[in-house]
């Protein structure tokens, strides 16, 4: 009788090659090689963390699965086998592979979610928990991957290539993403098609959404019309959930939030918007598409990184509230004048001498809005208003056939 373990790699790749999926691709048929499919529990993760801090792979991704295994350790040197092969060598990354029977250490996947975490503290949490661990920083990754709270989570389907890497039609990538709405989502930026990857990684697309049957139709549909038959292999993830302002903190590489009236604009030569809000510098990138429409009254949920002022924020969303508001002084009730400030609150008028405390007449837009970057700016955590009412989905659907190809 076997135990239950999980294994989570994380840090293979750099910013222009390889991809930490691949490698758990290539583990998960290493594994089925010689083992029965049943010996895996559920499906793979492939979890983001803090996208602010300053080591990050390209997309911050760390995986992990749970499996049934006769021993940890041969569990850990397929890993290593694995891991060897088809991490990217001589870039700037430090793979790391965590090994463990325990996944209880939530607030570890929190902490990683939102903050800065040193790597000595993640090899105490290991010892404490009689983790195996091998390799370097990414044993942080591969901690949280594995202690990850996925309640609330969707699907991505990610489909590797092994020649060139064809194009897909955004017209017909269009159509798929309608008949697959609400379902699935981030698939196009307007003319734009989001599911293929601008780097040189064997990923050929990835489709994410709520329902792994619709993610799994926009998959089987592009195959089809492309003529091609990849690797596939299907994730959980905390893709598009928001989890990354779980905890909110002040520090530089922390998430973060800040809400207030907004004290100035100013703009970059290149069009970037720098506003004020209670003296936090916040950044709005031009290509985001939130920089024209700042309210008067606003939150604002980002991350801090130097800037500056060495502790800038960098917008992700913005709730504005009260809009462009037009404030002006009363009447004056005995003759009808306009009142004039006399300093201090106080009102008077300057044609009959009438004196009080009046407030001030607000008018404008009292609405609700919610600003968020387009499409193909928002961030892998960002939790997108097209899943707003499907939160849960995913938990209602039971283990997919033909998860891995």
């Amino acid at each position: 009788m076997g135990v239950k373990a999980w294994i989570a790699f994380d840090d293979t790749d750099d910013y222009e090659q390889g991809c930490t999926t691949f490698v758990m691709y290539n583990f998960l048929k290493e594994f089925l090689r010689t083992r029965s499919e049943d010996r895996i529990i559920g499906l793979p993760r492939l979890v983001r963390l803090n996208p602010y801090v300053p080591f990050k792979t390209r997309g911050n991704a760390a995986v992990a699965v749970q499996v049934e295994i006769d021993d940890p350790y041969e569990l850990l040197e397929m890993g290593i086998g694995v891991v060897d092969k088809f991490y990217v060598h001589g870039a700037k990354t430090s793979p790391g592979i965590v090994v463990s029977r325990v996944n209880d250490e939530k607030w570890f996947y929190y902490s990683a979610l939102s903050d800065v975490i040193p790597r000595a503290v993640a090899e105490r949490v290991a010892k404490r928990i009689k983790a195996l661990t091998w390799g370097g920083r990414g044993i942080i990754g591969g901690l949280a991957a594995i202690m990850a709270d996925l309640s609330e989570s969707t699907f991505e389907l990610l489909s590797y290539r092994d020649g060139e890497r064809p194009p897909i039609d955004a017209d017909m990538l269009r159509t798929l993403s309608k008949l697959t709405e609400p379902f699935t989502f981030a698939n196009m930026d307007r003319e734009r098609p989001l599911i293929v990857p601008s780097t040189n990684d064997p990923v050929l697309f990835g489709v994410r959404g709520d329902s792994p049957f619709h993610v799994m139709y926009i998959s089987n549909a592009l195959t089809f019309l492309l003529g091609i038959n990849p690797k596939w292999l299907l994730y959980e993830t905390n893709q598009g959930t928001g989890a990354g302002f779980a905890l909110i903190g002040n520090k530089v590489y922390q998430a973060t939030a800040v809400s207030g009236y907004v004290n100035s604009i100013t703009r970059s030569k290149e069009g970037h918007a720098l506003i004020k809000v209670n003296n936090e510098s916040i950044i709005i990138y031009r290509h985001t598409g939130m920089g024209g429409a700042i309210g008067n009254y606003v939150m604002v949920l980002g991350g801090r990184r130097p800037g500056i002022n060495d502790n800038s924020i960098y917008a992700e969303s913005i709730f504005s509230i009260n809009e462009s508001p037009q404030v002006s002084n009363p009447r004056c009730p005995k003759c009808g004048s306009v009142l004039k400030s006399a300093g201090k609150g106080e009102l008077k008028c300057i044609k009959c001498g009438f004196k009080a405390y009046l407030p001030k007449i607000v008018k404008g837009n009292w609405s609700f809005r919610e600003l968020f970057p387009n499409m193909g700016e928002r961030r892998h955590l960002a939790k997108i208003p097209e899943r707003v009412g499907l939160e849960g989905t995913s938990k209602l659907f039971d283990h997919v056939i033909e998860w891995i190809r």
